[in-house]
């Protein structure tokens, strides 16, 4: 946690909740006018790339700005072709009247890696328009239309199977628990074959369902659910240099995930590559 009381932030926050660690590296704010009981309760979610600069520095002075009915030059090729307001969006009108009625303005900093940081931001949209509907949010680049709300629409639940061979479970719970957070993200449901369920359920997966485990059928399962459009990815960490009962099972769902076109990562490496594109959806 960073120290940063400054007489501008403070003229604007009652409360300043900072869980990163330093104040130049990413994080996505969560700025909350009132409490969720009250009746002009709002929230607003943005991220910054350059750390506490914009939460702590350029929305209070924003915020001024607008008070105070400055405006900025703007500059095309370096010449100053005219002026705009000293604010964007509809936040810092609200935010200056909150300040007038006395209302409590608390900001929340979370830490984020930068190439999260847009997958971050709109998961934390949609969890507080989830829960407090979006009437209270002012992220209206994602929930205005026509001058009026509408309901956020979730994205589709993305389906992945789990399988690791005996050999290389290990890994599999090595790679789960690298990725935690996006594993048991509210839009992410997870499908294991039986005993590859277990071991990443103890390293922390939430939104799991398992099914037979490999040489029982479980493999021929998770094919099926490929046939049916169930799964929209299939993570098999499987051991090429072993000879397995179910080898015809393995074969099958394999075959399937190319006729049905559904991306498959039989290694870690090719894993990586595409969770790392998940995390971006």
């Amino acid at each position: 946690m960073v120290e940063h009381k400054t007489k501008m932030n403070l003229e604007m926050y009652t409360e300043i909740i900072d869980n990163t660690e330093n104040n130049k590296a990413p994080l996505i704010y969560i700025i909350e006018i009132g409490r969720p009981e009250d009746e002009y309760y709002k929230f607003y979610i943005g991220k910054s790339s350059a750390g506490h600069n914009r939460p702590l520095k350029k929305y209070p002075k924003s915020v001024r700005n607008f008070e105070n009915g400055r405006y900025r030059k703007t500059y095309k090729g370096g010449e100053v072709i005219g002026t705009r307001p000293a604010w964007r969006d509809n936040v810092h009108p609200i935010l200056s009247e909150a300040k007038k009625m006395g209302w409590p303005i608390k900001v929340t900093l979370e830490p984020i890696k930068e190439e999260e940081l847009d997958s971050a931001e709109e998961n934390k949209i949609f969890e507080m328009v989830s829960k407090w509907g979006s009437d209270k949010a002012l992220n209206i680049q994602l929930l205005k239309a026509g001058g009026e709300t509408k309901e956020h629409k979730k994205t589709k639940n993305m389906n992945i199977a789990l399988i690791a061979h005996d050999n290389k479970k290990a890994d599999m719970v090595a790679f789960v628990s690298k990725r935690l957070p996006f594993f048991n993200r509210e839009d992410v449901m997870i499908v294991t074959t039986g005993t590859t369920g277990k071991h990443v359920k103890h390293a922390g997966v939430k939104n799991l369902e398992t099914v037979l485990s490999g040489p029982l059928g479980g493999d021929a399962q998770i094919a099926a659910m490929v046939v049916d459009g169930k799964i929209d990815l299939v993570i098999f960490m499987r051991d090429p240099l072993d000879k397995h009962p179910h080898d015809v099972d393995i074969s099958m769902l394999m075959r399937l995930c190319d006729v049905h076109n559904i991306p498959l990562a039989t290694n870690y490496k090719t894993a990586s590559y595409l969770v790392k594109y998940l995390k971006t959806k």
